[in-house]
């Protein structure tokens, strides 16, 4: 079932002017993308916006959800 189980990865991505880090978080059942961010520091802020756009991500997908079988 979607938004029971979220995985989580952060890693670094090799620029010209030298790293940039890119958290990701997962939805493992729906295995869709749920947030991201991208930050020139690996710090908690990363981690926290990717799972604020995960949340916000799962709250809209859970409206248009119930919208389609209501719709039905």
């Amino acid at each position: 079932m979607p938004n029971q189980i979220w995985t989580g990865d952060v890693t670094y991505i090799r620029i010209k002017s030298g790293w940039c880090y890119l958290a990701v978080v997962l939805d493992l059942y729906a295995q869709h993308m749920m947030g991201f961010t991208v930050s020139d520091c690996p710090d908690s802020m990363l981690t926290a916006k990717a799972l604020q756009m995960a949340y916000h991500t799962s709250q809209t997908f859970a409206e248009a959800r119930s919208a389609i079988i209501d719709y039905i």
